[in-house]
């Protein structure tokens, strides 16, 4: 999986608002606890508010719904993809 993909990942784990253990995240992902450490900084320096608790795992500060192109455009009618 490259970077990008599993920042992607983990950004919709997160997403949620939730607590999640970074064992939990590494295994859903197919990744080290290292490694997701390495992602959560990577997306903390990209500017996204990830808080870390000790014992609880990692959160995002604010809940978020992240937008994909492919679900809005399936939303919309066959004439406005159409002029998309």
């Amino acid at each position: 999986m490259t970077a990008p993909a599993a920042r992607r990942q983990l950004l919709q784990q997160l997403s949620d608002g939730e607590f999640h253990s970074g064992e939990d995240l590494g295994a859903s992902l197919g990744l080290s606890r290292a490694a997701v450490w390495k992602h959560i900084q990577a997306l903390q320096q990209d500017g996204v508010a990830v808080e870390s608790v000790h014992g609880k795992g990692y959160r995002l500060a604010a809940k978020i719904e992240l937008l994909d192109g492919d679900s809005i455009s399936a939303r919309l009618s066959a004439a406005v993809r159409a002029r998309l």
